[in-house]
């Protein structure tokens, strides 16, 4: 019976924690904001579609639309989205990555500096 209160006190303190004004538990923002080209022209529905399709074919994680890997960005990237700071393999959370530094000495100009992402 004690445990059973003791364990009944235990969860509403956290519980209650959790939903604090301000406090509590809160997921991490996403830094990265995807974009597509003219997507005000499309419905929700095919924005959407888009959206789902280019996060399967590209092994993306779908809460935060992104990847530790940098083959999984650029595919997203060729499929049409973009980020607002500019190119997934300038940006400095992607800088060190060998498949971003492939592509860097492809694309990207020889005095390239890494963007910082905003936080949503």
């Amino acid at each position: 019976m004690k445990l059973n209160f003791t364990l009944i006190i235990l969860m509403s303190v956290l519980l209650s924690a959790c939903g604090w004004e301000g406090g509590g538990f809160k997921p991490a923002r996403n830094y990265y904001s995807w974009n597509y080209p003219d997507g005000w022209k499309l419905s929700a529905n095919e924005w959407a579609d888009k959206l789902i399709e280019g996060i399967k074919a590209c092994n993306l994680d779908f809460m935060h639309v992104s990847s530790k890997s940098g083959k999984n960005m650029l595919c997203f990237e060729k499929r049409g989205w973009y980020l607002e700071g500019g190119p997934v393999c300038e940006n400095e959370l992607m800088w060190n990555d060998p498949d971003c530094i492939k592509w860097r000495k492809k694309h990207s100009k020889p005095d390239a500096v890494p963007w910082k992402p905003k936080r949503n």
